[in-house]
């Protein structure tokens, strides 16, 4: 699954719209990147 199709995926699901599940995930892979780079 491509990033766009996961953003896609998410907003629907859950019912919002794109750009905030597309800020929601970026957020989420930032916080497990940074936590897995210590």
């Amino acid at each position: 699954m491509k990033k766009n199709e996961l953003i896609n995926a998410v907003a629907i699901h859950s019912g919002v719209e794109r750009k905030v599940a597309k800020a929601v995930i970026e957020g989420t892979v930032d916080v497990i990147l940074a936590n897995v780079a210590k």
